[in-house]
């Protein structure tokens, strides 16, 4: 899994048309396919990552990036949640 640094780098996600980071399903369908990226809740509710083309389940949004996904494997952290002080 690629680090939202190295995410960035290599795809250079865009701003959806309102501004915001995050694209609605209904922006994304004219979009060629394989520049979508569903960005999903992981297993503990605390983490997002953006997984390569559509995707319902955990889905809280989508990004749109300038560089085609190659690959489903190309999992990347969109956010996590920083580990608490002890």
């Amino acid at each position: 899994m690629m680090s939202r640094d190295v995410f960035e780098e290599r795809y250079r996600p865009r701003d959806a048309p309102s501004g915001e980071p995050m694209w609605t399903l209904h922006e994304t369908l004219s979009q060629p396919r394989n520049h979508v990226w569903t960005i999903v809740t992981g297993d503990d509710n605390e983490s997002e990552y953006a997984t390569p083309n559509y995707h319902i389940v955990n889905a809280v949004g989508y990004t749109i990036t300038e560089q085609p996904w190659q690959s489903w494997s190309d999992d990347a952290v969109w956010w996590e949640r920083e580990p608490e002080d002890p």
